[in-house]
């Protein structure tokens, strides 16, 4: 099945990206700080993205789909607070609003979350990116498993609005010793275009060298790893057996840096 285009949808992806900076916010301050700051991760589900378990109880998630977030925890009834009509400083009030009925006043800064453009967020659009969001994190969960070594689970991180996992090379198995990532993001500075990214932090000399399988290249505009771009996938009718075959070829380009 091919991907959808994802065209002419930049207000839907960055009013959901400032909506699940708001679930980002919460869940910085209502979890325990966890390794490689995972605590500041998202996870990523069917309908877009959720907290962890919240301190007090329960889960804030967001749906893409249906435009909402919901708070949801056992026993008691689901409370949903819908995006239209708000903008990342209100709904982030809403949300804060509902948890302080439940008795819950976690230490949100509003300075994480004071962003004052409307909503703008197409349905379509966002039903579209809910599945292309599931079927990168799918593809990225069947790669991750042919991989051996310490991994990190695969999460969404709300600053940038990636999905991502690390394979670590140090006996540490952290971020801050050698180790790769793979993940999924809308868009960045020099990379307005959705795409699949790869890169080994230090960045070893020689990396960009390696020959890298068709559809892959390497990127050096401020960082340096390897991008596949999603537009490459559209075309294909079994985009995530293409990528997944592209992923291993990429990493068995890099494969020899990270022993």
């Amino acid at each position: 099945m091919v991907l959808p285009a994802l065209t002419d949808w930049q207000n839907t992806r960055d009013g959901l990206h400032r909506a699940a900076q708001v679930l980002g916010a919460v869940q910085k301050a209502s979890v325990e700080t966890l390794p490689n700051s995972l605590h500041l991760a998202l996870d990523v589900s069917a309908e877009g993205a959720t907290t962890g378990p919240l301190s007090f109880g329960g889960k804030l998630a967001l749906d893409y789909p249906r435009r909402r977030v919901v708070y949801r925890r056992d026993g008691l009834p689901s409370v949903e607070i819908g995006l239209e009509g708000h903008n990342q400083a209100t709904l982030a009030g809403a949300v804060m609003d509902v948890l302080a009925q439940a008795r819950h006043h976690p230490p949100v800064s509003r300075d994480d979350t004071a962003d004052l453009t409307p909503f703008d967020i197409h349905p379509d659009l966002a039903a579209d990116f809910s599945r292309t969001q599931y079927r990168m994190f799918t593809t990225l969960a069947r790669f991750r498993a042919r991989l051996f070594g310490g991994l990190s689970p695969i999460v969404l991180w709300p600053h940038n609005f990636d999905i991502a996992f690390l394979l670590f090379a140090n006996p540490e198995l952290s971020e801050n010793g050698l180790h790769a990532a793979f993940g999924f993001e809308p868009r960045s500075p020099g990379l307005e275009r959705p795409y699949v990214y790869i890169y080994v932090r230090p960045t070893p000399d020689g990396l960009t060298e390696q020959p890298l399988p068709p559809l892959a290249r390497w990127y050096t505009e401020g960082w340096t790893g390897a991008v596949i771009q999603y537009d490459d996938l559209c075309g294909e009718n079994d985009p995530e057996a293409v990528l997944e075959n592209t992923l291993m070829g990429v990493y068995r380009a890099i494969k020899r840096y990270l022993n």
